[in-house]
């Protein structure tokens, strides 16, 4: 895909603005692949076979959830030419170039080719070659895929893979379900989830822009080639809300890792972006470089947020945005919820709060679409009332150094796979 990024943006009805990202009309949440690429290896270590089985349920339903958008918005049907021009998608994810090899109808079957899947290249330049297979997620993308395809059960295996050292990632899809390696959950009660936060409208065309994001495409710091999507370089990975949602209430049942693990992906993430901002382009460590840095939310899909308050003597800072569609996405998929549980958007807001202050500092979100209220409210200081049942419900929990953070998130993050 060498397109230019406007024809790009016009053939997948990619829309940013308002604070969020659509992709065929779904809402996405994009993230640099360094950040997919630690959540994943954190919740293996802690979980083992159940996260592998997680990620590729998640995977599965991004795969059903885009091709269903493909279908809707070209008003197409499931014909073998709408399956290869579908594969696309993948790209624009920044899954890499999907190529179908060979599509065996009668008997189910389908062999897929990633040939320059990012995710595998990008995880051997940080830790070198696996074992086995790493990318879960793209197994069931496909999975997911081939599923809509056939319209019945599908399993995907990979055959070899970029991560163990081969020159492409091969899966191979079949309906023998029964010889996945994964096991999977009930899907009835997620995928009913899943079609129902995929009928609801989150924003219209023509959403205002801030001014990070149209900085941002005026000087095509937004790229796709070879399967790849990058912002300044940074190789990055769009997922739809909805698999982000399923996946934590997934994994929300086997304990808080997910939540702690998002809350400081996203936290130093953004310290290490402050810090780039600083000590690399000489950028003052103030109010205006904070609002800056709360305002790229938007072109990540993650709500159009604004500094309310800054008090640099006190460390009080209290963040406010609307359409944090995570929220949204997650209520409307689940119900209304007892606390809030955007630990993304609370962990890079609360980042952006401790590169620019220098100081550490604890944020809690106080107000969420999840939980009843019109908009998010994100309050970050160093002296939390920690009795409280809402503090107490977020307090973050350690599950990484912020030296391993730090080492695989800023500088390896430029290193483009």
């Amino acid at each position: 895909m060498e397109d230019a990024i406007e024809d790009i943006f016009a053939k997948y009805k990619i829309i940013i603005g308002d604070g969020m990202l659509t992709i065929l009309g779904t809402p996405c949440i994009l993230l640099p692949l360094n950040s997919h690429i630690l959540l994943h290896k954190i919740l293996r270590k802690k979980y083992g076979l159940a996260a592998s089985s997680y990620l590729y349920f998640a995977g599965k339903f991004q795969g059903k959830l885009l091709l269903n958008a493909f279908v809707k918005n070209y008003r197409s049907k499931k014909t073998l030419q709408t399956l290869k021009s579908a594969l696309a998608i993948s790209e624009v994810c920044g899954l890499g170039r999907l190529r179908l090899v060979s599509l065996y109808e009668k008997e189910g079957r389908a062999v897929i080719e990633n040939p320059s899947c990012p995710y595998c290249k990008q995880y051997v330049k940080l830790f070198g070659k696996s074992r086995r297979t790493v990318h879960e997620w793209m197994q069931g993308f496909c999975a997911g895929l081939m599923e809509e395809y056939f319209g019945k059960p599908m399993a995907a295996n990979s055959k070899t893979t970029i991560s163990e050292g081969n020159a492409a990632c091969i899966i191979e899809t079949s309906s023998s379900v029964e010889d996945s390696p994964y096991v999977l959950p009930e899907e009835s009660q997620h995928y009913d989830a899943v079609l129902k936060s995929a009928t609801r409208i989150y924003r219209r065309e023509g959403s205002a822009q801030t001014i990070a994001t149209k900085r941002v495409l005026a000087h095509q710091q937004m790229s796709y080639s070879n399967g790849r999507l990058a912002i300044w370089n940074i190789p990055g990975m769009a997922v739809p809300c909805a698999s982000i949602a399923v996946m934590s209430k997934l994994f929300n049942e086997l304990g808080t890792e997910m939540g702690n693990a998002l809350y400081h992906i996203g936290r130093m993430q953004a310290v290490g972006a402050v810090n780039i901002q600083v000590n690399h382009f000489g950028v003052k460590a103030d109010s205006k470089l904070l609002q800056d840095m709360v305002a790229q939310a938007e072109f990540m899909g993650a709500g159009k947020m604004d500094v309310e308050k800054f008090e640099p003597a006190t460390s009080n800072v209290i963040v406010t945005g609307k359409n944090c569609v995570y929220s949204l996405v997650y209520e409307n998929m689940y119900g209304k919820q007892e606390y809030p549980c955007d630990n993304l958007i609370r962990g890079l807001i609360t980042g952006a709060c401790q590169g620019v202050l220098g100081k550490k500092v604890v944020g809690f979100e106080t107000k969420s679409p999840a939980t009843g209220q019109s908009k998010t409210e994100i309050i970050v200081n160093r002296s939390h009332d920690f009795s409280t049942a809402l503090v107490k419900a977020q307090l973050p929990v350690k599950v990484a150094s912020d030296a391993f953070f730090s080492k695989h998130m800023t500088i390896k993050a430029f290193m483009a796979p």
